[in-house]
C-alpha cells in the first residue's frame, strides 16, 4: 500500500512539475521541496529510505544537481531534484535507467530540431521526459 502512495505522489509531482517546466520553463522551488518532504516522509513510513539502492537513486539526482552548478544551469536545477524524487522512488538501477532514456530521447529530439531547424541551440525541457517515461514504465510493469 504504501509503495502505490508513493508512485502516486511521485506521478502527480512529475506531472505539476512538467506543466511548470512546458509553461514557464522553470519550476517552483515550493513544489520541488514539497515534492521532496512528502516523498521522503513517505519513503522513511515505508522503510525504504536507508536502503542502499535508494541512496544510489538519490546520489544520481545529487551528481545532476553537481552537474547543474558545473554546467552554469545549462542542465536545469529541477532536473537534478526530480531526478532526487525518482531516486527515493525506485532506486538506483531504475533511475539510471530512467536516466538513460530521458537522455538518448533529449539527444534524439535536439538532433532531430537541429537538422530540421538549423538552428545550433536547443532547449529541451526534460522533466516533460521524465513524466512520460515514468508513467509508461510504470504502465508497463517496469
Amino acid at each position: 500500500m504504501m509503495e502505490m502512495i508513493l508512485r502516486w505522489t511521485l506521478l502527480a509531482g512529475l506531472g505539476a512539475a512538467a506543466v511548470c517546466d512546458l509553461k514557464w520553463r522553470r519550476v517552483p522551488d515550493v513544489l520541488l521541496w514539497g515534492v521532496f518532504v512528502l516523498l521522503a516522509a513517505e519513503a522513511a513510513g515505508g522503510g525504504r529510505l536507508f536502503r542502499l539502492s535508494t541512496g544510489i537513486g538519490v546520489l544520481i539526482g545529487g551528481l545532476l544537481l553537481a552537474l547543474s552548478k558545473l554546467s552554469e544551469g545549462k542542465i536545469g536545477e529541477a532536473d537534478g531534484a526530480v531526478f532526487v524524487w525518482t531516486g527515493l522512488v525506485i532506486g538506483g538501477a531504475g533511475n539510471l535507467c530512467l536516466l538513460f532514456a530521458v537522455l538518448c530521447a533529449v539527444a534524439l529530439g535536439g538532433g532531430a530540431w537541429q537538422i530540421l531547424k538549423r538552428r545550433r541551440r536547443v532547449e529541451i525541457p526534460m522533466i516533460p521526459l521524465v513524466f512520460v517515461f515514468y508513467a509508461g514504465g510504470w504502465l508497463c510493469g517496469i
